[in-house]
């Protein structure tokens, strides 16, 4: 009886809607896709989600589901110039990206959406917080303002070794500013990769978390300690999964929902239902995801891929680009090339007749190409993209194209090698078939972690499933101040050993050189 008045108990507390908030403060909209899902899923579990966020709006307005648009972070976002990744250093990378997220966090406490969220009554609290934390600690002050709830990080990326680290969890991969380390790399490369990585977790832990907590101070009227505030943050939510990423080893503390965001296609909207229904042939998908705009591409260099495709004669090309149709530099459109602003990326791929998905390589992008079995050409820009794509070609789902080498001839060869030999379509059908293979789905995994902290936020929530080296550092965390310890005491003692045999052999060596004396006199 006891038994089943506890499951009663659970069954209660689970299906009375809890006050959470998701937020997040870049204009990727990527991150609203991936995050999207979840925020419907809990309002279908009668939850009264509030999201704050670029494109919060991209879900209707209802009684269970408040957006709040933090505005004019979209053009600050596309004031950077994304195509500096391509020629610069992986120092000059970490600067920028440091730049980037002072601009997108001081546009985001200006915005109106954030200070509403903000101003809200006194004595309004959020029983939970979901808070994208991919680009560091600007949105740390919300947990304090509304009475430190217990907070959920996320991250529609894969786990970066600073983040890894930040949750106590043992880092083994190096930056994603550095290109994808070469099993076979040299021991200085590696020396090399290990050192980057390094300072790059002390650049984003110290001089990354200061700035942004000095601009809160400034802007925000308060006093913050984001190391303080980051405690609160009992779990972290990435998207990673076995087959999508490199196999690691993962604390209790960070739960794999790599995926997340893909749901079975559904029907294509109008025209474009009509025209893959009948590319019998076979579709290519050219898009460069939510981040890219392809104003990065020259005029020249989409004439090439215009002329390329052109060649495709029996395949359908959908482009997805930011421009009209009319308003590309193309005088006579090839019949095969239909051009969209938008496409709905997952229905079209999940298509039967879609062959090859050409992407820069963000990660969404690639893990719906798996889900749904199509090849990839890669043609990536910065950061992710490199090692994204570089799991592509390891495991011969696809292949590559370099940035710097967009010829006519060097697009069509690439495609046309992908479409003729079929191998890379096997490989991902069989990777799709793993991916798929799953006791239950991303998102019900995290609907679970959600409400599994809404349950237990009265007995420390999943605070209990962080490993005690998430506080250590990683200095103490891998013993390393022990280890450099028994190095030192190794050298002090080898040099005292050798120091002792010096004197002994001195002792012995001036007996012997004054009989030597002695016998010459």
């Amino acid at each position: 009886m006891l038994q089943v008045l506890k499951l009663l108990l659970i069954f209660v507390s689970t299906v009375h809607g809890a006050n959470i908030l998701i937020t997040y403060e870049t204009a990727r909209r990527s991150h609203q896709i991936w995050i999207g899902e979840l925020a419907q899923a809990l309002t279908k579990r009668g939850h009264n989600i509030t999201v704050g966020g670029v494109f919060a709006r991209a879900l209707p307005e209802s009684d269970k589901y408040h957006p709040l648009v933090y505005e004019g972070i979209f053009i600050t976002h596309y004031k950077f110039n994304k195509s500096e990744h391509l020629t610069s250093s992986p120092l000059r990378r970490m600067y920028l990206n440091h730049e980037y997220n002072w601009a997108i966090c001081n546009r985001t406490y200006h915005s109106k959406g954030f200070n509403e969220l903000w101003n809200y009554p006194d004595n309004f609290t959020f029983d939970l917080i979901l808070m994208d934390i991919t680009f560091g600690p600007c949105l740390y002050p919300l947990i304090e303002r509304f009475g430190r709830p217990y907070t959920i990080g996320f991250t529609p990326s894969a786990l970066t070794p600073y983040l890894s680290e930040k949750f106590g969890n043992p880092s083994y991969s190096i930056s994603p500013l550095l290109d994808p380390e070469d099993p076979n790399a040299s021991f200085l490369y590696r020396v090399y990769n290990y050192l980057f990585t390094k300072l790059e977790i002390l650049f984003k832990s110290h001089v990354d978390t200061l700035s942004l907590q000095y601009l809160a101070n400034r802007m925000l009227n308060r006093t913050f300690n984001f190391y303080d505030l980051e405690r609160s943050i009992s779990l972290l939510f990435v998207n990673e999964y076995p087959f999508l990423n490199e196999p690691k080893s993962l604390t209790p503390n960070i739960i794999p929902i790599g995926g997340l965001h893909i749901k079975k296609e559904e029907e294509l909207p109008g025209i474009l239902n009509s025209i893959i229904a009948n590319a019998n042939q076979g579709i290519v998908i050219f898009s460069t995801g939510t981040d890219i705009q392809q104003h990065i591409f020259g005029e020249e260099t989409k004439m090439n891929f215009a002329r390329a495709f052109d060649k495709l004669v029996q395949k359908t090309v959908v482009w997805k680009d930011n421009i009209d149709d009319d308003e590309h530099p193309f005088r006579d459109k090839p019949s095969n090339i239909l051009i969209h602003k938008w496409i709905p990326q997952n229905d079209v791929l999940g298509h039967v007749h879609t062959k090859l998905l050409i992407t820069t390589g963000s990660t969404l992008s690639i893990q719906e190409a798996i889900y749904h079995g199509v090849a990839v050409i890669g043609l990536p820009i910065y950061d992710e993209h490199h090692k994204n794509i570089q799991f592509i070609l390891d495991r011969n789902l696809g292949l590559k194209l370099d940035f710097n080498n967009l010829t006519e001839e060097n697009i069509y060869e690439t495609v046309n090698r992908i479409l003729k030999n079929p191998i890379y379509l096997e490989n991902m059908e069989k990777y799709a078939w793993k991916f798929r293979d799953q006791p239950q789905s991303a998102l019900v995994k995290a609907v679970y972690w959600v409400e599994y902290v809404l349950r237990h936020n009265a007995t420390q929530g999943a605070d209990f499933l962080t490993p005690k080296a998430r506080f250590l550092g990683s200095f103490k965390a891998s013993y390393f101040d022990v280890e450099l310890f028994l190095i030192i005491a190794v050298i002090i003692s080898l040099i005292v050993v050798v120091k002792v045999l010096e004197l002994v052999l001195n002792q012995v060596k001036k007996p012997i050189e004054k009989k030597n004396e002695k016998k010459k006199q």
